[in-house]
């Protein structure tokens, strides 16, 4: 086992301005020395990396029993209260039209859907969220660029204009009662990966710049980042970048830590490129998975699994053949609660598990799948991570 060496270096980091709101804000250069580098790790050959991080899981099966509570493509979950906020496609590719309300065991609650051009209305719902402080839910609605606001009833609160330089958001935090962080879509150059926003002054009060990148005029939706909502900070990775980043809920950042595996980009590399940005031969990381514990990271060469409380990083490495037996196999990973991933499968996708099962497979696996597919509604798995 390779041991984790911990190195210091020393490097200008752009950090929010946060003096005051009075509208775009330049960022103030600030020394930042002994941040850890992982440049060692210990890595896990022929692993789907699930199967060896859950140390348990459990099954949440959808309510059936109407017609409303029938969800269709779930594309993101967030948790508070005691209930499950859901946002649902009509399909794989389509747009947001929905949020569905569920309790903890999953009953049907309500149906949030506002779609119209009335002040209460919303006509794209984009990115969303839960302000766990104020008890709301903010959307997004990109075709008017206007932040709309609601109980978590469903009752209109509020909403916010934006001016149209904030149409490309492809992500919203909630740090605390009155400020968001926006992370944004990069189309052209110059630009800031994420801004910071004061929603009760609704004006720009920070920004942070993306590092010096060529976007050669492409969209670069970047990586996502899925953040348990209750934790007092949150992390982030720019476009391309190899250091996490924290930031707290006042907004101050902070280098978190440098991934000595991820090898950063220059601009000489992308002028090369073909005309798909995706074809980057870097080790872009796609998504940051923020847990009470741990950092999980989705990258081209695997899955990293980091430990918050010694910094110790794990590489999992995929053979291309997936033989989950322990544990189910998910459509896709959709949320983070606690130390848990919510992962969720279609009754299609599980009745197809349940027909191609392998002598390998626990009965526990194989008699999930078999519910999961006679529930008719999607079902959440819940995995508990840890190592």
């Amino acid at each position: 086992m390779n041991r984790i060496i911990l190195k210091t270096l020393s490097l200008s980091l752009l950090v929010f301005n946060l003096l005051g709101c009075k509208g775009f804000q330049k960022t103030n250069n600030k020394e930042v020395s002994d941040i850890p580098i992982i440049d060692s790790i210990e890595t896990i050959n022929n692993s789907y990396y699930l199967e060896d991080i859950t140390i348990n899981w459990n099954a949440m099966y959808l309510d059936n029993s109407s017609i409303d509570a029938m969800v269709g493509y779930i594309e993101e979950i967030h948790y508070d209260d005691s209930l499950f906020f859901v946002s649902h496609k009509l399909s794989l590719f389509g747009e947001e039209k929905k949020i569905y309300v569920f309790d903890k065991n999953g009953k049907f609650v309500r149906q949030i859907s506002n779609i119209g051009r009335a002040k209460n209305e919303y006509i794209s719902l984009g990115e969303w969220t839960l302000d766990t402080y104020n008890k709301e839910i903010i959307i997004f609605d990109r075709f008017d660029c206007v932040i709309k606001r609601y109980s978590y009833k469903g009752d209109f609160i509020g909403s916010n204009q934006l001016d149209y330089s904030l149409q490309q958001i492809s992500g919203i935090t909630v740090l605390n009662d009155h400020k968001y962080l926006f992370q944004m879509s990069i189309i052209e150059e110059p630009s800031f990966d994420y801004y910071l926003y004061d929603i009760e002054k609704n004006k720009v009060c920070g920004i942070f710049p993306i590092r010096n990148i060529y976007t050669k005029g492409h969209n670069m939706s970047g990586n996502q980042s899925y953040s348990d909502l209750n934790n007092p900070s949150k992390f982030f990775i720019r476009y391309y970048d190899d250091i996490i980043y924290n930031i707290d809920s006042i907004g101050n950042t902070k280098a978190y830590i440098k991934l000595g595996f991820v090898p950063q980009i220059k601009k000489k590399d992308l002028k090369a490129l073909p005309p798909e940005i995706d074809k980057c031969p870097m080790n872009h990381v796609f998504s940051l998975f923020d847990l009470t514990d741990y950092i999980l990271l989705n990258t081209f060469s695997g899955y990293y699994l980091i430990n918050k409380h010694t910094n110790k990083a794990t590489q999992y490495v995929s053979d291309g053949v997936v033989n989950i037996n322990k544990i189910p196999s998910t459509t896709s990973i959709v949320g983070v609660f606690g130390n848990y991933l919510i992962g969720v499968i279609t009754p299609d996708a599980a009745e197809s598990r349940a027909k191609h099962k392998r002598e390998t497979q626990t009965e526990e696996v194989i008699d999930f799948y078999k519910k999961a597919a006679a529930n008719e509604n999607a079902t959440l798995v819940f995995y508990e991570i840890g190592k």
